[in-house]
């Protein structure tokens, strides 16, 4: 498999932007600075069974979704191998900022920002582990999960639609998180828990608006420890616990 390993340092962070951009790298496309860039301007860092470590990098302006269909819908599409970024900032997509669909995703000390139509963090399947990191100005929530595993931690969610928006499938853990001046402030489950699930306390609150159902299925159990709370978006929101 291949390796891309991005060494950039603080001082002198490794950027990937669009042509339009004349805010590093000069006037590439030599317009005088008659366009300026946009979100979706380029498609994504794709990593395709491979290895990708970012360090100190800088990804904007991707996420078109325009090229052999939409999966390049993100500044960072993981469709599997891993992907490690650290101290780094993924900001202004198209889309989303960050899209796992299966591998491995670490993110470490990283601004996820200003994604200007989807979620700063969509995952649609393997392992995300997320830590010390700032999600923000998303128009969708900071970290939208629909199924996979997620670990959340010491991380700052704000001014994103939600902060976290997972289905009850997913495998989820979490502390020391944040959240505040999102819509909605806290961890929204909707869906059906289809194992045993423990929800643990954390800043955030979990949250359902479901107008369908919040459920355990037969043969399962949700624990719910110390300190947990939940809140109830809806009049129609419920949560039922299934027999056989």
């Amino acid at each position: 498999f291949g390796t891309l390993a991005v060494q950039g340092t603080a001082s002198e962070p490794v950027t990937f932007t669009s042509l339009k951009d004349d805010s590093v790298g000069g006037d590439a496309n030599n317009d005088l600075g008659a366009t300026t860039p946009a979100p979706g301007d380029w498609g994504s860092i794709l990593v395709d069974g491979g290895s990708v470590t970012l360090t100190h990098a800088v990804l904007r302006f991707g996420g078109s979704g325009a090229f052999a269909g939409t999966f390049l819908i993100a500044n960072l599409v993981v469709e599997g191998g891993t992907a490690s970024v650290a101290d780094s900032r993924l900001e202004q997509a198209g889309i989303h900022n960050v899209r796992l669909t299966a591998g491995s995703l670490a993110i470490a000390r990283t601004e996820i920002a200003a994604a200007s139509s989807g979620n700063g963090v969509l995952i649609d399947g393997g392992t995300a582990v997320i830590g010390q990191s700032s999600i923000r100005d998303n128009r969708g929530f900071g970290v939208f999960a629909a199924t996979g595993t997620l670990d959340l931690a010491s991380t700052t969610s704000t001014r994103n639609f939600g902060a976290v928006f997972l289905d009850a499938s997913v495998r989820f853990t979490h502390r020391d998180n944040q959240a505040f001046g999102n819509i909605r402030n806290g961890f929204q489950i909707e869906g059906t828990f289809i194992e045993d699930t423990a929800w643990t306390a954390d800043n955030p609150p979990y949250l359902t608006f479901s107008t369908s159902t919040l459920a355990i299925s037969a043969g399962h159990i949700l624990t719910l420890g110390p300190g947990v709370v939940v809140k109830f978006g809806s009049q129609s929101a419920h949560l039922r616990v299934f027999g056989t």
